[in-house]
């Protein structure tokens, strides 16, 4: 899954400035240094890193309705990110069998920067020989294994 993010740079400083996180919708993320991230799209497209015109107004379209005060920003950088997906839309979190000492931890499209913290704590588990927070089994890399 792609995702188009874009950084705008504004004269206030941003320091203090709450992030904007609509149900459902974009965010608005202020950082430090007087700059303000818009973000970010969820395509589908493969492995496709461009920035698209679409992605962009898409963001600027959202960014706006949330936050019309910055219409006079600069855009500073476009950023492009790719998520990796499962088929079947879980995360990717576990042992690979019949490979020793391998663990994955992927998968989580989107939903990356928010389930991170969680699997690296199932990892670090793992990894020590503790029993992970949850039942792993809906998450294993196995249940993917084609027979081919």
């Amino acid at each position: 899954m792609r995702g188009q993010i874009l950084h705008l740079g504004v004269a206030d400083d941003t320091a203090g400035w709450p992030v904007l996180q609509p149900i459902l919708s974009h965010y608005v993320v202020p950082w430090a240094d007087h700059r303000v991230a818009l973000g970010a799209t969820v395509e589908d497209v493969g492995f496709d890193p461009r920035v698209t015109a679409g992605g962009m107004r898409q963001l600027f379209s959202e960014g706006l309705r949330v936050s019309p005060g910055l219409a006079d920003a600069t855009l500073l950088e476009v950023r492009v990110g790719l998520r990796p997906m499962s088929d079947d839309d879980l995360p990717i979190i576990g042992a690979l069998d019949g490979v020793e000492g391998v663990l994955v931890a992927s998968g989580h499209g989107a939903n990356g920067l928010l389930l991170g913290p969680f699997t690296g704590r199932i990892v670090a588990d793992l990894v020590a020989g503790a029993a992970p927070p949850l039942e792993l089994a809906p998450f294993s890399p196995m249940r993917l294994a084609t027979s081919e």
